[in-house]
């Protein structure tokens, strides 16, 4: 199937089935690929961090005595942490990945599908969930401090109900994804040829971001 096959009014900028874009070869020396470079050296020490506060809580549960912490606090620094770093990733594979050019030759051969649209998907709904979390952070030290007696009894029923909605929220702002498809568009300036992202169509109500 050729590229004019997909309507560029659905599809702008599509890159599937150009042939261009199905031999090109990425440059090593190009700035996209730098700055995809860059986070690896920061998100590796940051996921040790995350990893040893999860180790922490679950110590917590295990040995409350032992490890004598805020369970509610650690919780929700746990949530927003793991959130945050999905964030990332799912950002990093919708935008910065693409954009060295290493799948731009791939992309151009896959049809827009689901799965794509997944990525896309889950980038802003990790991205709602990691702007929540801290929010929900500041709340539980605040009852801390305001009702430093009680605030256990307090913060309980609050995490039972405010966590559930955290995860759930998100797909108030993201359902219209769900029949969409997702697709590999060029980036537009300052993005050299053959930097792509993972981009949709076909969202619900013609809602588009």
């Amino acid at each position: 199937m050729s590229n004019e096959s997909l309507s560029s009014s659905a599809f702008p900028q599509a890159v599937y089935g150009n042939e261009t874009y199905q031999n090109y070869t990425p440059k090593w020396d190009s700035w996209p690929i730098i700055v995809a470079a860059i986070p690896i050296f920061y998100m590796v020490p940051t996921l040790f961090v995350i990893v040893r506060i999860i180790h922490v809580y679950w110590k917590s549960l295990v040995s409350p005595k032992q490890v004598p912490i805020n369970q509610h606090i650690f919780l929700v620094l746990s949530l927003a942490q793991v959130m945050s770093f999905l964030f990332f990733i799912a950002d990093y594979m919708m935008l910065r990945l693409p954009a060295t050019g290493f799948f731009t030759s791939y992309c151009a051969t896959v049809y827009p599908n689901q799965y794509l649209k997944l990525i896309f998907f889950f980038t802003f709904y990790f991205n709602y969930s990691a702007m929540i979390f801290p929010f929900l952070l500041c709340l539980l030290r605040l009852i801390l401090m305001i009702f430093p007696n009680t605030h256990q009894k307090i913060n309980t029923p609050l995490l039972a109900i405010c966590v559930p909605a955290a995860l759930i929220y998100p797909i108030c702002f993201t359902f219209f994804l769900i029949p969409a498809v997702g697709y590999c568009r060029q980036l537009s300036g300052p993005y050299p040829f053959g930097s792509v992202s993972i981009y949709y169509s076909g969202g619900a109500f013609g809602v588009s971001l």
